[in-house]
C-alpha cells in the first residue's frame, strides 16, 4: 500500500513519551518506576506528572474522576446563582414599589395641601362678601374657618384682627352696668 497517515496519540501519552525521551536528563523521568507510575496515572483517568503544572487540567482531572460531585456542586452553584438573581429581581422590584408608594404620597400630600389652600380661599372670599354685607361676625366665623383650614393663610388672620379692631360690635350696646353690682 502507499504512505500511512500518523496516528494521532492523546495528548497526555504524547507529554509521557516526550518526557521519557527529553534530551536533558534532569528533565526525564528518574526512573522505569516513574515511568510506569505516569503510565498507570494516564490509564486510571488521572492527571499524569508529565503534564502542565495547569489549575484547568488538574481541575478538569478532577471532575472527570469524581462526576457524581462535580454534577452536585454545577447543581448546588446554578441554584444559588438562580436564588440570588431572584433575590435581586424581587429586592428591586420591592425598591421600585417603595418609590412609587412614595411618590404618590408626596402628591397626595401636596394634592390635599393644595385642597385646603383652595377651600381657605373659597372661605376667605366669602367671609369678604360677608363683611360687604355688613355681617362682621359670620364674616369672621368664615375668616376662621379658612385659617382652621389652613393656618398659612395671612389674609384671613389679618382680616380678623382688623374687623375685631375697626367694628363697633365688640363694644356694648346697652347701660354699662357698675362693677359693683354684679357681685352678690
Amino acid at each position: 500500500p502507499g504512505e500511512s497517515s500518523p496516528v494521532q496519540l492523546p495528548r497526555e501519552l504524547e507529554w509521557i513519551c516526550q518526557k521519557a525521551t527529553h534530551q536533558d536528563a534532569d528533565r526525564r523521568y528518574a526512573s522505569a518506576d516513574e515511568l510506569a507510575e505516569d503510565v498507570e496515572r494516564y490509564l486510571d483517568g488521572r492527571a499524569v506528572k508529565a503534564g502542565p503544572e495547569s489549575l484547568f487540567y488538574h481541575l478538569g482531572k478532577w471532575m472527570a474522576q469524581h462526576r457524581l460531585a462535580t454534577a452536585g456542586a454545577v447543581v448546588v452553584l446554578v441554584t444559588v446563582a438562580l436564588s440570588l438573581s431572584a433575590m435581586m429581581i424581587s429586592f428591586r422590584k420591592t425598591r421600585e414599589a417603595l418609590k412609587s408608594e412614595e411618590e404618590a404620597r408626596r402628591i397626595s400630600a401636596v394634592t390635599e395641601q393644595e385642597m385646603r389652600r383652595s377651600f381657605s380661599r373659597s372661605d376667605f372670599e366669602m367671609g369678604l362678601q360677608l363683611a360687604e354685607r355688613g355681617r362682621p361676625n359670620a364674616a369672621i366665623a368664615q375668616w376662621a374657618r379658612a385659617l382652621r383650614t389652613d393656618p398659612e393663610n395671612e389674609a384671613a388672620a389679618m382680616q380678623i384682627f382688623s374687623t375685631i379692631a375697626w367694628q363697633d360690635f365688640i363694644r356694648p350696646t346697652g347701660p354699662v352696668v357698675p362693677m359693683g353690682c354684679l357681685l352678690y
